[in-house]
């Protein structure tokens, strides 16, 4: 368990604000046996707490409540966090996580992964991430890299369209163009960020740039917008990939020995690129449906205009619920509704670290 200091006022009182973390909270099921204690849960952001929420189930029954929240929010509720340079927390992202003091059995934080575990130093943060019984990560990127996995985005795409047609397997075709697409800035990219760590210097492909580079396929994934994404981004970083051959080549050995991801390399994507991509694939399938809808609408009523167009509002209405447009329902559906693959390799590795606690 981490170190953990009580402070005491002039009185020589115990500070209550320093005593109620996790220890205090475990110690004190010790007086009611029968009394089981509650967990904390700390995650990023508020898009982040459904899919928390749904996998430290595994453990509902060790605790009488699993709270999964973000430190603003505790703050609202009056129960802020601080540091141990008593600054109350309030920012989201993994960095402030990492500055939450008393972590124990009863109190965790809950982050993304990043490429930390990955990259050796990639962060302040690496150390602390994958040896503290108390920081729970994703396996891959982050969260959206679990989440969009073809059976999620085949219900995602059901449960909108209320339809029974299966999208998984075009989706995991699409994939694939996908992964033989990033093939080459996946490896510059971390051959980069590895030149950046053990060199000092500025680094010369970011994350930024591989989302810049693939950004065409977030409108258009057909095969004739891959070829031209893949032509471009071979032509655009040339002089790159030659300088970092390298490198290049060790991060791909570090993938293919530890990771395991040459086949998958959308699951070490940055999330939101990840995100993007597949939101766009899904919005143009829904589009599709929906003015193929609407025309079969219109050629029923063909005599009844004003029927029609009650018809396709009510269409519409159905399909968006209570978002504006179909691209915000469908960016929003599997963050508010997580499909866990419980049978990835993954997501055994997180709930198998939640059950330690």
């Amino acid at each position: 368990m981490e170190k953990e200091e009580y402070k005491y006022n002039a009185a020589g009182r115990t500070d209550l604000k320093s005593a109620l973390d996790s220890k205090y909270i475990s110690l004190s099921s010790f007086f009611n046996p029968t009394q089981k204690a509650a967990l904390l849960v700390y995650v990023e952001d508020e898009e982040d707490i459904p899919f928390w929420k749904e996998l430290f189930k595994c453990i509902k029954e060790k605790y009488s409540e699993i709270n999964v929240t973000t430190l603003k929010k505790r703050a609202d509720e009056q129960s802020p966090e601080v540091d141990n340079s008593d600054n109350t927390l309030l920012a989201s992202g993994k960095g402030s996580l990492m500055k939450v003091e008393g972590l124990g059995s009863n109190k965790v934080v809950a982050v993304d992964r990043d490429y930390d575990g990955l990259i050796l130093n990639y962060s302040a943060h690496s150390s602390k991430l994958q040896n503290s019984p108390y920081v729970i990560s994703t396996t891959y990127y982050s969260i959206e890299n679990h989440l969009l996995w073809s059976g999620a985005v085949n219900t995602c795409l059901q449960s909108i369209l209320r339809t029974k047609t299966d999208f998984s397997i075009d989706y995991n075709n699409v994939l694939k163009q996908y992964n033989e697409t990033i093939k080459p800035i996946i490896l510059l990219l971390l051959a980069c960020i590895s030149h950046r760590i053990a060199t000092n210097q500025k680094q010369e492909y970011t994350i930024s740039d591989l989302a810049s580079d693939v950004a065409i396929l977030n409108q258009d994934s057909s095969l004739a917008s891959i070829q031209t994404c893949q032509i471009n981004i071979n032509k655009n970083n040339a002089p790159l990939l030659t300088k970092y051959n390298s490198e290049i080549l060790q991060a791909k050995t570090l993938l293919t020995t530890h990771t395991k991801y040459p086949d998958a390399l959308w699951k070490v994507v940055q999330g939101h690129t990840l995100y993007n991509f597949a939101s766009g694939y899904m919005e143009r399938i829904v589009t599709k449906e929906v003015n193929q809808t609407i025309h079969n609408i219109y050629l029923q009523h063909a005599s009844d205009l004003t029927k029609a167009r009650k018809e396709e509002a009510k269409y519409k209405k159905m399909i968006t619920a209570t978002y504006g447009s179909i691209r915000e329902r469908v960016f929003d559906f599997l963050y508010a509704n997580p499909i866990i693959d419980y049978s990835d390799i993954g997501i055994k590795k997180i709930i198998d670290k939640i059950k330690k606690l």
